[in-house]
């Protein structure tokens, strides 16, 4: 054993000599994960020094022959030499079973040139490497071209420390983008004659919301709420009152505040309407026709094989995992896949093509009709100048005007560790829904629109 550490510590030496030529001080190689994420190697007398974006450098531990891990993060890195001279040419980055080569001749912008048109390509080059900078385990993609599904593309693994890949068929939690498919199954009730959008929604429940304050001076003004509120975010509610008091902040219908709590209060009156808990309801309304064979707004107990795990800001697993039950929450809880989710996006865009979209032309005009202006939400980081940073809400979707038309979007993102989002064009067909396993996917769903999307 003795003689082995020997060997290892010797060609450890040897390794780090090579990179401090003439020089006791530290040597820097520096390379890319993407335009603005440097990966640097600092080589002292007795370190390997390794660091991603701005993190400290940290000292790595030899695997092996021109390997070496960061213990912290598990990232392995290999050295590539070149084969007369020895020299370090590129390095080799593996995390969450996913590899990245990087040399330092390569400009990452180039790689990236073009993309919208290269795409799925051109993510499996990006994604393993925003995953590696974000600390995101899994990732699972679909993309949409003329009312089709024309690509899935999955990355990682379903849980950090397993071998367990994500496929197309990982379950993943919706979380926000759960909003829009009831809202739909809703707008399918007014189709029918069943539901009126602009009838206050206690009048419809023949009682006041059991979770509003009562007896107060703003008790009257949550009587005011309409499902079309709610689905625009003028409720007043704020959004999750927890353990405060649940009143409207304003006047409902003259200002915006994202609220969960409106999609649940609707949800209560449905279900009362219907007879049904929300569950049912979705998957008499939306998910049998659709073909949407595995979403559920409750957890199954058959989940723990198909479902992924959330990760925190470290990439590290959160134990601490809702368990929904019966009836679920609108707001929240959905359960799907990319590939299921933009089915439902396809019927959206009324391109479904087997018995026709499910709502009326009608709806879904008033659905995709961008008339409440939110000055308080951003707009999506875009490839190419934006044509307005304006965003303004349909029923359930958020809308902004860029240079390829109009383009709807919702994102999700739930304390599990769950973020996710979609985004779609009806004129053109198109869209893509991305889903993360990690609290960083925030941040990578955002590279990817920044750096590939359409402009």
């Amino acid at each position: 054993m003795k003689i082995m550490k020997k060997k290892v510590t010797a060609f450890a030496l040897m390794l780090i000599a090579t990179f401090c030529v003439y020089s006791s001080q530290s040597v820097v190689m520096e390379y890319y994960l993407t335009p603005d994420v440097p990966v640097t190697i600092r080589t002292t007398a007795n370190d390997l020094l390794f660091s991603i974006g701005d993190m400290e450098p940290v000292p790595m531990e030899m695997t092996g022959k021109d390997m070496w891990r960061d213990p912290g993060t598990g990232i392995d890195v290999r050295f590539i030499r070149e084969k007369v001279g020895g020299l370090v040419k590129a390095l080799e980055m593996t995390r969450f079973m996913e590899t990245v080569h990087l040399e330092a001749s390569v400009d990452p912008e180039a790689l990236f040139e073009d993309a919208p048109q290269r795409m799925p390509e051109v993510l499996d080059e990006l994604v393993p490497r925003l995953m590696i900078a974000n600390n995101v385990p899994g990732v699972s993609m679909a993309g949409i071209d003329d009312g089709k599904v024309v690509w899935t593309r999955e990355w990682g693994v379903k849980e950090a420390g397993s071998e367990e890949r994500v496929t197309d068929a990982t379950m993943f939690e919706a979380a926000s983008m759960s909003k829009a498919p009831f809202a739909y199954v809703v707008l399918r009730m007014v189709d029918r004659g069943e539901f009126d959008l602009d009838r206050p929604l206690v009048d419809i429940y023949g009682t006041p919301y059991e979770k509003v304050v009562k007896d107060t001076p703003d008790d009257t003004l949550h009587k005011m709420i309409t499902a079309r509120m709610v689905f625009q975010h003028q409720t007043g509610f704020p959004n999750w009152s927890r353990d405060n008091p649940l009143l409207p902040a304003f006047e409902p219908g003259t200002d915006v505040r994202y609220s969960g709590e409106g999609f649940e209060f609707c949800q209560r009156v449905v279900e009362d309407i219907t007879g049904l808990p929300l569950n049912r309801l979705m998957r008499k309304e939306l998910f049998d026709p659709l073909d949407m064979e595995l979403s559920n707004y409750i957890w199954e107990d058959h989940y723990p094989e198909i479902s992924s795990s959330g990760h925190d800001s470290d990439g590290k697993v959160m134990e601490d995992r809702r368990i929904i039950e019966e009836p679920g929450n609108a707001a929240y809880t959905l359960y799907t896949t990319p590939y299921e989710y933009a089915l439902f996006l396809i019927d959206v865009m009324g391109m479904t093509p087997s018995d026709g979209s499910l709502l009326t032309d009608e709806s879904r005009q008033e659905m995709l009709n961008p008339t409440v202006h939110d000055p308080g939400r951003g707009s999506l980081p875009r490839a190419g100048e934006p044509v307005s940073e304006d965003v303004y809400w349909g029923l359930s979707w958020r809308a902004l005007e860029t240079t390829t038309g109009t383009r709807f979007h919702h994102g999700g993102s739930n304390s599990t560790g769950f973020r996710c989002l979609s985004e779609f064009n009806p004129e053109a067909g198109d869209g893509i829904i991305i889903m993360t396993n990690a609290v960083g996917g925030s941040s990578l769903r955002n590279e990817v629109f920044r750096m590939i999307s359409l402009p």
